[in-house]
């Protein structure tokens, strides 16, 4: 290490130590790790960090300090720089999670929002508007009537299988499969297009 190196890592931890004033004694590191999106919160040597670490003193005081920070000081528990690191990664898996869950409902409102857009489209189609006309009749119905109901059984069936799929993802891309070949199927059916 350089002479400049070494004096600029002296005067870092120094900066630090004034921001636990002067000592830490009676510091400990609380369990708290907050995000703050960007590198837009400062650490108690002035550092600019994304993540920060909070200490309680036992006289009430607090301090907040980065984890690159806190890692290269010398004076700082190894024990306490453990437990940061840890609850970093517990908080990064929990935001990954969290993320995953909001994209998950948003796909699964996509695909509640096609299923009903293509449920109103086969009902306000000709061949469902012709198969509900005729759901009372019972025996012999024309080829007309019987091809519609074909149709829309197809159609339905074709819905729900999309819907047998594990993910949403995989969901919405099946069901827009399933809208093209109503598009072709159901030659009359408006899907504003």
């Amino acid at each position: 290490m350089t002479n400049a190196a070494l004096e600029s890592r002296v005067a870092h931890d120094k900066d630090l130590l004034v921001s636990f004033g002067g000592s830490m004694d009676g510091w400990e590191y609380t369990g708290v790790v907050l995000d703050a999106g960007k590198a837009v919160a400062k650490c108690g040597c002035g550092h600019a960090i994304r993540y920060e670490f909070v200490w309680g003193h036992k006289d009430g005081r607090s301090n907040i300090t980065g984890s690159v920070c806190v890692n290269n000081a010398a004076f700082i528990d190894p024990t306490a720089v453990a437990a940061m690191e840890a609850d970093l990664e517990a908080l990064k898996a929990k935001q990954a999670a969290d993320r995953k869950a909001a994209r998950l409902a948003a796909e699964t409102e996509a695909v509640k929002a096609k299923v009903a857009e293509l449920e109103a489209a086969i009902a306000s189609s000709p061949y469902g508007v012709l198969v509900r006309a005729n759901e009372e009749v019972r025996g012999w119905v024309g080829e007309s009537v019987y091809g519609a109901r074909l149709a829309v059984r197809g159609a339905h069936r074709a819905i729900r299988g999309a819907l047998t799929l594990k993910t949403p993802k995989g969901q919405l891309k099946r069901l827009e499969e399933v809208r093209k070949s109503l598009r072709y199927q159901f030659s009359y059916i408006n899907l504003g297009y």
